[in-house]
């Protein structure tokens, strides 16, 4: 015959008394071994009022807790959303933590989901920012709105919030197709701590960024030798996926002992480079030419080399010299590298005509 008696350890009351010590008891330990326990116990509705009280406290310490029961009990009527509204801006980062990954159930609604942008945004605590990311990217449902706002925060007036934009878009990897173009412009921002988090982002998304490759060469000469870092273990990332008639080109240039200059040399010496992507290149730098010599590119160039890549390449660099402009030579052949591997990658992505 079975007990019909209910268990006391489940019982309302018990639960309740838990409850309480695990929102109020000043001993930390208490505390947490009662949080504990009342994962194991049924709790709905009577609980969740008390713990919806408890997000009101005057007490932060009673907030923290209260928003971290939230999140490890996976509360998720709507009584609670307000007083998790309320706490995702508490003094306390740990509670806005608890709050924003509390919150993921209800990212449905209009205002948790601006409520958590804002906090991938502008709170000043990195752990907060990515709790709230982490809710905003487990909801399907939610993901355009989410990366429409990250890449119109990509504009935004203030550096860090351009930064953590940024940052946040490598949360979403396998939507790769719809930040590339937005993460390549933002590799030309203004601040290096921008273009550093577009170039990192860039390498997470690894070969879907091969459209990303010739902005990222351009990183090559940046004026920050952490950007220089990070856009080269983009390229070594994105790598994989180009075409394997451009894999010499990388190879070379991913090599301590990079020379731009001898690069694209060599890669005009291959037999087996295609003739129409040579010709459309040296239309490029002839078209370079023509606007640094206004219209002069006799002097620096002659008739007979002007369908040659290397040599409209060479006159380029020449052309940039003489036209008074600060010219590097092997800042010069870099950017001549990476027209060259735009060129082909459009060409290599062109479809073919019927």
């Amino acid at each position: 015959m079975t007990d019909s008696q209910p268990d006391p350890d489940t019982s309302f009351e018990h639960r309740l008394q838990i409850l309480q010590v695990a929102l109020t008891d000043p001993d930390f330990l208490s505390s947490h071994r009662a949080s504990e326990c009342l994962v194991a116990l049924p709790c709905g509705n009577a609980e969740a009022a008390v713990i919806c009280e408890a997000l009101k406290s005057d007490l932060p310490e009673t907030r923290r807790r209260a928003a971290y029961l939230c999140d490890l009990l996976s509360l998720n009527g709507n009584e609670l959303v307000p007083g998790l509204l309320a706490v995702l801006n508490d003094r306390l980062w740990i509670t806005r933590e608890s709050a924003a990954l509390a919150l993921e159930a209800h990212v449905s609604q209009e205002s948790v989901h601006q409520a958590l942008l804002e906090r991938v945004l502008f709170d000043k605590n990195e752990i907060v920012r990515d709790a709230a990311l982490r809710s905003l990217a487990y909801t399907l449902d939610r993901h355009r709105q989410t990366l429409d706002a990250l890449r119109a925060a990509l504009k935004h007036s203030r550096h860090t919030v351009r930064t953590r934009a940024a940052t946040a878009l490598a949360r979403f990897p396998d939507l790769a197709c719809f930040n590339v173009a937005c993460l390549t412009e933002t590799l030309t921002d203004s601040h290096w701590r921008v273009r550093l988090s577009a170039a990192n982002t860039l390498r997470t998304c690894g070969p879907a960024a091969i459209a990303a490759l010739p902005a990222l060469i351009r990183r090559r000469y940046d004026g920050d030798r952490r950007v220089r870092t990070v856009a080269l273990e983009a390229i070594r990332a994105i790598y994989p996926g180009t075409p394997r008639r451009l894999h010499r080109i990388f190879e070379s240039l991913l090599d301590r002992f990079y020379d731009a200059q001898q690069i694209l040399e060599n890669s005009f010496k291959e037999s087996d480079f295609p003739p129409e992507i040579e010709a459309k290149f040296a239309a490029l730098c002839l078209q370079r030419i023509d606007k640094l010599t206004n219209q002069r590119r006799s002097e620096v160039i002659a008739p007979a080399q002007e369908s040659s890549g290397w040599e409209t390449a060479c006159g380029v660099v020449k052309a940039t010299e003489l036209s008074g402009l600060n010219c590097n030579p092997n800042k010069e052949f870099t950017r001549l590298l990476a027209w060259l591997v735009e060129t082909w990658l459009e060409e290599e992505n062109r479809e073919p005509s019927t």
